[in-house]
């Protein structure tokens, strides 16, 4: 018999709201879900090795990277943590260089209209409003004509190093640091402890 005021049963797969005897912050029942997701695909699909967790921080930071260490720490699995300041965008305009005449013309437009480089401080790209000045979504577009395409080649092709250096102030450089440590055996075998 259910009790009063509660669901009749609770599936399986749902998270905790507690972790480690406290309340979830923002993004633990998030990283736990990911494990849960990725537990299931690996019982298809065979096994699992590790999660990449990225979550624009969106000025919520703290409360952000807080719960998403409680979801962390209450999965078993190597899970990495990427927290895009202000948002995922500012990672890719880390890594855009221009191809062309059409692409250095737009660069330079952008850097004489937000008095910066938006490359090496795309962490300044704050604005919500899509058509603002500094809004990172905008900038992108701007960057790189609205091509998807062209979006990825900014984050495969660029150098390890041009993201590190671009990417300090808006998180990419941690992460990046976070992949090589935690992940860094599963990448490369021959890193393995033996």
């Amino acid at each position: 018999m259910a009790r009063p005021g509660r669901s009749r049963s609770r599936s399986a797969t749902t998270a905790p709201r507690r972790f480690q005897g406290q309340p979830g912050g923002p993004g633990a029942l998030l990283a736990q879900t990911a494990f849960l997701v990725a537990r299931n695909e690996g019982a298809r699909t065979g096994p699992v090795d590790a999660i990449a967790l990225v979550w624009d921080m969106d000025d919520q930071g703290d409360d952000r990277r807080r719960g998403r260490a409680q979801g962390r720490a209450a999965v078993f699995l190597p899970m990495v943590l990427g927290r895009p300041d202000p948002e995922r965008e500012a990672w890719v305009i880390a890594g855009f260089e221009p191809e062309n005449a059409a692409e250095r013309d737009r660069l330079e437009a952008e850097q004489r209209s937000l008095k910066f480089d938006p490359r090496v401080e795309a962490h300044r790209l704050r604005d919500k409003n899509d058509r603002a000045p500094r809004n990172a979504k905008r900038v992108l577009a701007a960057l790189t004509g609205g091509d998807p395409e062209r979006e990825a080649r900014c984050w495969i092709e660029a150098p390890l190093a041009t993201l590190r250096a671009r990417g300090g102030e808006s998180g990419l450089a941690a992460f990046l640091d976070e992949v090589a440590t935690c992940l860094g055996a599963l990448l490369d075998p021959r890193t393995a402890r033996r």
